[in-house]
């Protein structure tokens, strides 16, 4: 995500956001999701997910099914005729009830949104007929297509220091094809995307600065598995052959398969096998950088053993506002067969929800549903230290970053190391902070209280932060200087988007294992790492910074022992993790 926080998208809005443009333009339309009353009342859905995550409960990890999960979540049958008849009422197309059975989808004329108080940006509640009011939990605008800044967390690109590879051409990484789904477009990739024609002679590191500009040694699978103990693959235990996780990805972002097979085949893995979820189309104004760093190293850390899904959504838009998690987390739910490790990189401030929680309400039922089958959950925290705000002149607080602030998922941040004895440092711009819509779950709460303690003489102005809310992120993972292939060049890539697939990978090496021997799953996992208290390593060093104020650069929340806002509980060790979770 630049902006320091995201990679910088091409301009030219598409859709006018002035609600007389919208009524005039009655020929687009747009999805409206209306998430129906449901049987079971969210105390005791609640309650389901807290005791299938807590390790004190006596249904710690028994894992819900689909067919169970329906039944816990599904909506009123009297909820559901009555949304379904107002949708043919209003218009709608393409209306369908989703998996899960909460909620229904359509799509409608601009003139219908503008009617229902839909104000032309991004994802925004509305409000339905009194008459249908009483079936419907929150319904849901997701906007026209815009170009305002699309937020992902891959950033500060560079070459790659060796030279004398190329990449074969057009050889599959899998045998799935590729979804025929068109991609949405309109992104256009970094503008300090790498140069031409490098690779890595053998995967060896270089200390000091990458030539991307950012702290730190050229980071490879090889280097990663060092660091985190995870061992070699060929001395992997055996997996389920139909064990699988995944990468979600949005806004027309896609994937070469010369681009993955050129990467397993200089750090000698065998091609990976990609099923595809959604859209993979390339085209001359997306962009492909974000989605091959996260397939790369998510599969790097089992060298490319476990098929790895491409889970992409199609939305109509390029507002980071209007990505849907809770229907992309449906949509994961469905696919067989299902990943049980995800990994996030996607995101953008809360000046994108402002006054409209009903949206990321939403957001945190559809990661609650994936915790309830199983599956684990991580989000990059974010590359603007603890502020993703858009407007530089409003600098007297700190702006969170979503989704990576949901306490139904793990954070991931960024650290960088020097070589490969050094200990790690966070970087100055991983994401990290409070967040002011939800509060403090009660698994950080000794965690987060302790760092108020030890670091009281270095934390930010109060004011800043809500010193309540949930703390971010959760762990972190090296993100500096990976080498990656795109296009066929490859070059270092940076951000916390690379921090994600990283420890998402470590994690769900013991998640396979797992499954193979016949345990569980392990589904969400804040509750366990918290009750550890640490997950390998600890962060001791670096601090966040904020860079987006026209005023200067503002500190941001330091690192200390245990659980901090920059790296919180620390970095990844396999045997510790596989030992202990």
């Amino acid at each position: 995500m630049r902006s320091v926080i995201a990679v910088a998208v091409a301009a030219a809005l598409l859709a006018c956001v002035a609600v007389g443009a919208l009524t005039a333009t009655t020929e687009k339309r747009m999805r409206l999701v209306v998430h129906v009353a449901r049987v079971h009342e969210e105390a005791e859905i609640e309650g389901e997910f807290v005791a299938r995550s807590s390790p004190e409960s006596p249904l710690f990890r028994q894992f819900l099914t689909r067919a169970e999960l329906r039944e816990l979540v599904r909506g009123k049958d009297e909820s559901v005729r009555a949304v379904m008849a107002y949708l043919r009422e209003i218009g709608a197309t393409g209306v369908e009830l989703v998996r899960s059975g909460d909620a229904i989808v359509g799509d409608v004329t601009t003139g219908v949104a503008a009617g229902l108080g839909y104000h032309g940006r991004g994802r925004q509640s509305v409000e339905l007929p009194a008459a249908v009011a009483a079936h419907v939990r929150s319904a849901i605008v997701v906007g026209l297509r815009e170009r305002r800044g699309a937020k992902k967390h891959a950033q500060w690109s560079g070459s790659s220091s060796s030279s004398g590879y190329a990449p074969s051409s057009g050889s599959a990484s899998s045998g799935y094809a590729p979804s025929s789904g068109s991609a949405s477009s309109g992104y256009a990739p970094s503008s300090g995307s790498a140069s031409s024609g490098y690779a890595p002679s053998s995967g060896s590191a270089s200390s000091g600065s990458g030539s991307s500009g950012q702290p730190g040694m050229t980071q490879t699978p090889s280097t990663i598995r060092q660091r985190y103990a995870v061992p070699e693959p060929s001395a992997l235990p055996t997996f389920l052959a139909n064990y699988t996780q995944g990468v979600a990805e949005f806004e027309g972002e896609y994937f070469a398969d010369s681009d993955i097979a050129a990467f397993t085949t200089q750090y000698g893995m065998p091609n990976l096998s990609i099923p595809v979820m959604g859209p993979n189309t390339p085209s001359a104004d997306a962009d492909a950088t974000e989605g091959t760093l996260d397939l790369e190293y998510i599969a790097a850390m089992s060298g490319a053993r476990i098929p790895t899904w491409w889970l992409a959504q199609n939305t109509n838009n390029n507002d980071p506002g209007n990505i849907d998690f809770s229907l992309w987390c449906e949509q994961v739910a469905s696919q067989t067969p299902m990943p049980y490790v995800v990994s996030i990189s996607w995101g953008s401030g809360y000046e994108r929800y402002v006054n409209d929680t009903q949206v990321m309400v939403a957001d945190n039922d559809g990661f609650r549903k994936l915790g309830l089958l199983g599956v684990s959950v991580f989000a990059a925290s974010g590359d603007s230290g603890p502020g993703v705000r858009s407007e530089e002149f409003n600098c007297n607080t700190f702006t969170p970053s979503w989704p990576s602030s949901s306490p139904y998922l793990t954070s991931v941040g960024a650290t960088y190391a020097n070589s490969t004895s050094d200990e790690e440092v966070s970087v100055n711009w991983s994401g990290g902070g409070f967040s002011t819509q939800f509060t403090r779950p009660s698994w950080q709460a000794a965690a987060v209280k302790k760092y108020f303690e030890v670091a009281s003489a270095s934390l930010p102005p109060q004011s800043f932060y809500a010193a309540n809310g949930r703390g971010y992120p959760d762990v972190s993972a090296l993100g500096a200087n990976f080498d990656v292939v795109v296009a066929g060049q490859w070059q270092l890539v940076s951000g916390t988007s690379a921090a994600s697939p990283t420890f998402a990978g470590v994690v769900s090496l013991i998640v396979a294992e797992r499954l193979a021997k016949g345990q569980s799953a392990l589904g969400f996992l804040n509750p366990k790492l918290y009750q550890l208290g640490r997950v390998g390593y600890d962060v001791v060093e670096g601090a966040s910074v904020d860079t987006n104020c026209d005023t200067g650069t503002l500190p941001g929340f330091p690192t200390a022992a245990g659980w901090d806002a920059v790296s919180g509980l620390g970095t990844p060790s396999y045997t510790y993790l596989r030992a202990n979770l």
